[in-house]
Parts: C-alpha cells; structure tokens; sequence
C-alpha cells in the first residue's frame, strides 16, 4: 500500500501515521484462499470488486454489448 501525508504535517506526524497503517492494515489483508493476490489485495477492496463486478451483470452480455457499439461506431 502506498500512502502519502501533506509535508505540512511534519516527519514526525507522517512517521506516527505510518506506524498506526503498519499496525492496523495486517488486520485487513486477505490469505491466498480467498483472493490470489493476497496479502496485496486487503479484504475491502476485494469486497468492493466483487460487488462491482455483480452491478456490472454478466460478463458476457457485457461484452458482446461493447463490441456491438465498437463496430457500429467503426462502420459508422
């Protein structure tokens, strides 16, 4: 995970910030079971694609959806 603070702030507030995401994102990140981009990928963001990609339906309707505008737009 990359974080970032504003210099305004001071090294001494971005190392504090630092040590409290060391200390509390272990918690979050996910097991090789579950998503094989573990321990990367933190159990939140994985819950997050996973409802996404529901909203988004089926995939496959999906695709043939855009490949159907790109060609009307190409011949268009």
């Amino acid at each position: 995970m990359r974080c970032e603070v504003a210099a305004r702030l001071g090294r001494d507030r971005a190392r504090a910030l630092a040590d409290l995401a060391a200390r509390e994102l272990p918690r979050f990140a996910s097991d090789p079971l579950r998503d094989p981009r573990a321990p990367q990928n933190l159990f939140p963001i994985g819950a997050l694609e996973t409802h996404l990609r529901h909203r988004l339906g089926d995939p496959l309707l999906l695709r043939r959806a855009l490949e159907a505008q790109l060609a009307g737009a190409a011949i268009g």
